[in-house]
């Protein structure tokens, strides 16, 4: 796939997220996508098809251009995942949105494992 489009930073999402409401939907969304996929059941199905491609779709509605693999972060961002529903559990039980604050900060975790994967700059 050739896109030419620049790949986002860590500090444009954060930033960007704090001050862009159509950045900051897209986090939402893709956060809901993740807990979609997640769907509430037992830790150890993370891997299946279905998880992958929420993730996958997260990914992308974050706005990232670069090819990850995502085998060898999967496992972090799921950890970093329920490290932010640990620290809020404010979701809506209706449709498992999450809240604004729980959004940033699996956002915030994820953006440090993959930077310290050594993904992004």
């Amino acid at each position: 796939m050739n896109n030419s489009n620049k790949a986002l930073t860590t500090n444009d999402i954060v930033s960007q997220v704090l001050s862009d409401a159509i950045i900051y939907e897209r986090i939402n969304y893709a956060m809901k996508t993740i807990l979609n996929a997640h769907g509430g059941q037992s830790c150890n199905h993370w891997q299946t098809t279905y998880h992958y491609q929420g993730l996958q779709t997260a990914y992308q509605l974050l706005g990232f251009t670069e090819n990850i693999a995502f085998e060898s972060i999967t496992d972090e961002l799921h950890k970093a995942f329920f490290i932010a529903l640990k620290e809020d559990q404010k979701l809506s039980s209706s449709d498992r949105e999450p809240a604004p604050k729980l959004a940033k900060t699996v956002l915030s975790n994820w953006m440090k494992i993959i930077r310290n994967q050594g993904f992004l700059n």
